[in-house]
C-alpha cells in the first residue's frame, strides 16, 4: 500500500464571522503519556464504563481514528476503587497514600494509569473535550483496551496507559482530530492541571481561541522528529508558536517501539 499524501486540516467554520490562523501550541509527546488532571462543570446523567468506551470508540471512528477499543471491566473495578479513595479523602489526585483510608493497590495503579475528572461526569459529552493533552490521551491510536468509572460522587477514571497494545499501522499514517471535513466547534476555551499547551507558550488561562487541532502521528517508519518537519515542510500548516516548547517536547523514547506516536497540537487563534 502506497504512503498516503500529508494531512492538510481543514475544519468548516461556522456562519459566525472571524478569521483564524493555525497557531502551533506543542509539538510531539513521545513514549508513555504523562497523565494530568481536569476539572469541568457537574453533569446530569453518567454512563457506565462500557457506554463510555463505546462513545470513546464513536468519537474515535468519526475522525478515522482506530475506534476498537475493548473495556476491561477489570480495569473499570481499578477505577472504582481510586475514585472512591477521592471521595473519601475529598481530593482529585494521581496518588495515594498507603496511610490513608480507601487506599487500595489496584486503586494507586489506575491512579497512575489514567486521565481524572472531577465534578464533569461523561454523559452525552468526553468529559476531556475540552483538556487536550488528557484528550489526546484518549485518542491515542495505540490504545485497544480501557477500564472507565464515572462514580456518583461526580469523579471520572479512564485508564489510558494500560492498554496500548495495538500493533503499528503498515504504513505511516496521521491521525487528525478533528478528521478531516468534520463539523466541530467555531471556539474553544480549554482548561487542565497542571496547564493547558497554550499556557506552556504564553497563551493565559482562560483565553478563548480556534479549536485545538489534534494530531498523532503513527507507523513503522517514524522517527524522531519526525512532527518537527512535517510541520516546518508545510504539511500541518503555518508555522506558529513552536519556540522551546516545541523542542523540549520532542524528547524521550520508545521510538520504534508500541508507544512511539507522536502528537501534534495547534490551535486556531486569531490574527
Amino acid at each position: 500500500m502506497a504512503t498516503p499524501p500529508p494531512y492538510r486540516p481543514s475544519i468548516r467554520r461556522s456562519r459566525r464571522p472571524g478569521r483564524y490562523r493555525p497557531t502551533l501550541v506543542l509539538t510531539a509527546v513521545l513514549g508513555a503519556l504523562v497523565p494530568a488532571v481536569a476539572a469541568g462543570a457537574p453533569a446530569a446523567h453518567a454512563l457506565t464504563g462500557e457506554q463510555a468506551v463505546a462513545a470513546l470508540n464513536a468519537q474515535r471512528a468519526a475522525s478515522g481514528i482506530p475506534a476498537d477499543i475493548v473495556h476491561n471491566p477489570e480495569w473499570s473495578r481499578w477505577c472504582a476503587l481510586h475514585n472512591n479513595y477521592q471521595r473519601i479523602n475529598r481530593t482529585l489526585t494521581h496518588e495515594e497514600s498507603p496511610s490513608a483510608p480507601g487506599y487500595t493497590p489496584e486503586g494507586a495503579r489506575a491512579g497512575h494509569s489514567s486521565v481524572l475528572s472531577s465534578g464533569n461526569r461523561w454523559d452525552t459529552v468526553n468529559p476531556w473535550e475540552n483538556a487536550p493533552i488528557h484528550l489526546h490521551q484518549l485518542l491515542a491510536p495505540r490504545m485497544n483496551a480501557m477500564g472507565i468509572d464515572v462514580a456518583a460522587a461526580g469523579y471520572t477514571c479512564a485508564t489510558t496507559l494500560l492498554g496500548l497494545g495495538r500493533p503499528a499501522p503498515a504504513v505511516d499514517t496521521v491521525y487528525a482530530y478533528p478528521g478531516e471535513g468534520v463539523r466541530f466547534r467555531f471556539e474553544q476555551t480549554a482548561g487542565e492541571l497542571p496547564r493547558t499547551p497554550g499556557e506552556l507558550v504564553g497563551i493565559p488561562a482562560g483565553t478563548k481561541t480556534g479549536p485545538y487541532l489534534l494530531l498523532s502521528v503513527d507507523g513503522p517508519g517514524l522517527y524522531r522528529g519526525a512532527v518537527n518537519e512535517a510541520v516546518t515542510r508545510g504539511n500541518v500548516g503555518p508555522i506558529g508558536m513552536i519556540g522551546q516548547a516545541a523542542r523540549a517536547s520532542v524528547s524521550g523514547g520508545g521510538v520504534g517501539s508500541e508507544r512511539s506516536s507522536r502528537l501534534a497540537m495547534l490551535s486556531l487563534t486569531s490574527p
